[in-house]
């Protein structure tokens, strides 16, 4: 899959594979066959309710070699830091730091 270098240097597939109004007892394997053809993006949110069979697919993947990219979308709300969001993001994906 071809890459684009974003204006902060950051390289991003080009193409990425999304599970939008995918179930989440379909996730996973979709996800899972999609990386296994090349796919190194998946588009997902947190909306989407899914998330939890987006990161069994990466957690099954992760010794493949070549990394992912997560260009994923959450629930923000004013008085919510960041940092905290985000992190909980992380978490059902299991790309979270802590776990």
């Amino acid at each position: 899959m071809k890459n684009i270098k974003l204006s902060n240097g950051v390289k991003m597939p080009q193409l990425g594979y999304g599970v939008f109004m995918v179930s989440p007892d379909e996730c996973e394997r979709c996800v899972s066959d999609a990386l296994e053809v090349g796919y190194r993006m998946i588009d997902t949110a947190q909306a989407y309710q899914n998330e939890e069979g987006v990161g069994s697919a990466w957690q099954k993947c992760r010794s493949g070699g070549s990394p992912l990219a997560d260009p994923t979308r959450h629930r923000g709300h004013p008085q919510v830091q960041p940092q905290g969001a985000y992190g909980a993001k992380l978490q059902p994906l299991r790309l979270h730091p802590d776990g």
